[in-house]
């Protein structure tokens, strides 16, 4: 994981950005009001990561080599329960 893919993932997980927010915040690409957050959605699809994850770190910290070894979102946040 890059991390600039780590910055996606905490970004959607603990603070719950949207799509939009994060392709031009972090990622520093266009993200239009219709069609926009297409980048963002690859890497969180990447990783397992779909609508109903969203902020569901909010109470945590993100780990990247954590998640790593978890292997995929469910796994990582059962650890973190």
């Amino acid at each position: 994981m890059t991390a600039t893919e780590a910055d996606v993932l905490t970004a959607y997980l603990c603070r719950g950005q949207s799509h939009r927010e994060i392709q031009r915040e972090i990622l520093h690409l266009e993200a239009p009001a219709r069609g926009g957050g297409f980048k963002t959605m690859e890497i969180l699809h990447k990783f397992g990561i779909r609508k109903e994850h969203k902020s569901i770190l909010s109470r945590h910290t993100f780990d990247p080599q954590k998640f790593e070894r978890a292997g995929d979102i469910k796994a990582y946040v059962a650890l973190e329960d």
